[in-house]
């Protein structure tokens, strides 16, 4: 049985790296001195995501060619190996369980290379699901800077649109910084437009219009089949999520989501934090999602097993909790998400419909 959710000691456990690859550590990066500059676009029926996570000053000195190389990108079909001219001393190394490949970009005046991931994830093959598609991902990223999520006429204001050849969709490039969280507070959606910087890497304006287009083809997400325990409430679905239940008592906005992701256990679990100690602090939440990782309990998901995170804000019966169960899809590290999102009094009281409900998942 899945124990109730914990609060996570407030050791200062050491922050593990980056499996090895050179320069900087990211997961050391002080919040307020972290930076994302990434780009989403879909290609070969996929969503594709160029992204590089380090310092303000470190990313600033190599942004120059980013856009360009956004544009021109190219990957084999056979192998997703990179294929495209990159700039001098630029330099792919081999990918991981969730990145395809990893390039290496030497930073002037500094021995240790700023890395950009390289990453494929199914993508919705329609029109009017590419935008919600790109808007939960970019979200995502935001999260990890310390940023409250956005609405879609927001991001448009926010993002450089790069074109690429023979599509229709454009890349978009995210480039955010935490320097906002040097007073502790995550802003609220209102108050975090600007926090991506505009024309902060060549290419052309931020886009005018709605974010649209989508790929000639697609793989779209698993089709689930699953048992619904007595009390949940199903809701109304969005390209990211992949069923979504409304739970607990009347009048409460506690929910169960299911959704489908990378996982990256470590990383995801800070964004985690974050959403439930409303703190962007990273000496707050570091220790609280290492805990979690190192706490993680496997349990029965059909013929596979889920991994469960558990965090917490307090042991008080009304605080926040998020209990998540991370189901393996593929040997790429693809997972369903299946997220419970409640009080810690509601997640007590849900837990054995919860193992229930991740015990009769089945997809195809």
């Amino acid at each position: 049985m899945v124990q109730p959710p914990k609060m996570p000691g407030a050791g200062g456990l050491a922050a593990p790296g980056t499996g090895g690859m050179p320069g900087m550590r990211t997961s050391s990066i002080p919040m307020e001195e972290k930076r994302i500059l990434g780009a989403v676009f879909p290609y070969l029926g996929y969503g594709y995501f160029l992204k590089i996570t380090d310092t303000i000053s470190r990313i600033e000195a190599v942004k120059a060619p980013f856009a360009d190389v956004v544009a021109k990108f190219t990957v084999d079909p056979a192998s997703f190996a990179p294929t495209s001219e990159l700039p001098d001393g630029w330099k792919i190394t081999p990918g991981d369980g969730i990145a395809d490949a990893k390039i290496e970009i030497p930073v002037p005046d500094d021995g240790k290379p700023v890395v950009m991931t390289v990453t494929k994830l199914n993508a919705p093959a329609g029109e009017s699901q590419w935008k919600g598609y790109l808007k939960e991902q970019l979200d995502r990223w935001n999260g990890q800077i310390g940023m409250g999520a956005l609405t879609i006429e927001e991001w448009e204001t926010q993002l450089v649109r790069v074109d690429r050849p023979d599509s229709s969709i454009p890349a978009y490039i995210f480039d955010g910084n935490g320097s906002h969280t040097k007073s502790g507070v995550i802003p609220k959606s209102d108050q975090a437009v600007g926090s991506v910087s505009q024309g902060a890497v060549s290419g052309s304006k931020p886009s005018d219009g709605p974010m649209s287009g989508a790929p000639a083809s697609g793989a779209a997400p698993p089709r689930l089949q699953y048992e619904t325990p007595e009390g949940w409430v199903a809701q109304a679905s969005s390209p990211f999520r992949m069923a979504t239940f409304k739970i607990g008592p009347e009048g409460s906005d506690s929910e169960v989501v299911v959704s489908q992701a990378l996982d990256a256990p470590l990383e995801n679990c800070k964004m985690w934090a974050q959403q439930v100690t409303k703190n962007a602090e990273a000496g707050v939440n570091d220790p609280i999602a290492e805990k979690a990782v190192a706490d993680a309990e496997l349990i029965p998901a059909g013929e596979k097993q889920a991994k469960v995170y558990r965090i917490v804000a307090s042991n008080e019966p009304d605080a926040n909790c998020l209990v998540i169960a991370s189901i393996p899809v593929n040997d790429q590290g693809l997972s369903i998400f299946v997220k419970l999102r409640s009080t810690l009094k509601t997640a007590q009281e849900q837990n054995d419909n919860l193992l229930r409900f991740v015990n009769t998942l089945r997809w195809e």
